[in-house]
């Protein structure tokens, strides 16, 4: 028998045997399907894939970060890499050039120019979507017995490019019907039933499967603490 409840040490956990339990004894079985073939909770299905939302989310702003780096290093010489730990907005040299565009300074070189704007409009976006405190949930949609659908939904936080937080403890969680899902994840998972598995759309999120979708959110407070 193998069931995700099941954690058989005998075996490493990337193991098959891992989730696996076995008996010769017909009433032994039957004690362990009693036991161990019961539906998982909502916060294990929402943790099964809440990886990738991370990775693809850190996919899109990496490609910031890189467009960061380049305009930042035909102006001045700093460090060009899209993964250097800081912005260099507080750096004296950045300050006096930004002051100088703010007074109306003409340069001698206007190509110059152009490239200060372009590196402080990179440095605006590169504040703007920085991967901190992002707020998420993960939708797990349901057929329900009485007809219809029916949603369960796990709220969580991006702590950064690596690191995701649930809100509670794996009993917290929210329950919706078709009529009743707020209309900011509707609108979000509508559009993420229309794509492939795996899928992920910057500002909306990510398709897990046909019934788990993890869509980015606005914070309000209903997010993670």
């Amino acid at each position: 028998m193998q069931s995700w409840a099941v954690k058989n040490e005998k075996f490493r956990y990337d193991s098959v045997d891992h989730y696996t339990k076995s008996s010769g004894s017909i009433d032994t079985a039957l004690k362990l399907a009693k036991t161990y073939l019961r539906r998982p909770s909502p916060r294990t299905v929402a943790n099964i894939q809440v990886d990738e939302l991370t990775w693809k989310t850190r996919e899109e702003f990496d490609k910031v970060k890189r467009g960061y780096g380049e305009a930042k290093a035909k102006v001045v010489d700093v460090d060009p890499s899209p993964y250097a730990r800081e912005r260099d907005n507080m750096k004296r040299l950045f300050i006096e050039l930004k002051h100088l565009m703010t007074i109306g300074h003409e340069f001698v070189d206007a190509t110059f120019q152009q490239d200060l704007m372009a590196m402080f409009d990179a440095d605006d976006r590169y504040a703007a979507e920085d991967i901190k405190e992002k707020p998420f949930a993960c939708v797990m949609a349901y057929e329900s017995p009485r007809g219809g659908t029916s949603f369960e939904v796990v709220r969580g936080k991006l702590l950064d490019s690596w690191r995701h937080r649930w809100a509670d403890d794996d009993r917290g969680y929210e329950r919706y019907t078709e009529e009743t899902l707020p209309n900011d994840l509707a609108n979000k998972v509508n559009l993420l039933t229309m794509l492939n598995n795996k899928d992920f759309v910057d500002g909306v999120g990510y398709k897990g499967n046909d019934g788990v979708f993890y869509v980015l959110t606005e914070a309000n407070t209903d997010d993670a603490n």
